[in-house]
């Protein structure tokens, strides 16, 4: 069975958790380039705001509308570690409708963000 045979055969939640896997061991890249936000790793694009926004305005290059506005972050003062973000976005994610798996796997790369770092 050749590999493509091998991939449409497989059950759709494994092949989910296959495509996340392999997003996230080549999304150091993605990060370093600003393309997910750096702080939750919420895809830029998908932002339908376009990013945060700076004190004077300006749309924010490094963070997203539902992390950053105004020059500050949004997040409670408690989220104070990459740990305690992670867990933050899970919540949210579960309370949103999103699986509590695809929300841990979601989350993996946050301790390599810059805001985290």
């Amino acid at each position: 069975m050749a590999s493509s045979e091998m991939y449409h055969s497989t059950p759709l939640l494994f092949r989910y958790i296959w495509n996340e896997v392999v997003f996230l061991l080549t999304k150091t890249t993605i990060m370093e380039s600003n393309q997910v936000c750096q702080s939750c790793g919420y895809p830029m694009k998908k932002d339908k705001q376009g990013g945060g926004t700076e004190k004077d305005g300006s749309i924010s290059k490094k963070y997203c509308s539902m992390c950053y506005a105004n020059g500050s972050f949004l997040t409670p003062s408690t989220i104070d570690t990459a740990e305690k973000m992670q867990m933050f976005c899970i919540d949210q994610m579960k309370k949103s409708g999103i699986n509590g798996i695809f929300a841990w796997l979601a989350t993996r790369a946050i301790p390599r963000l810059e805001r985290w770092r």
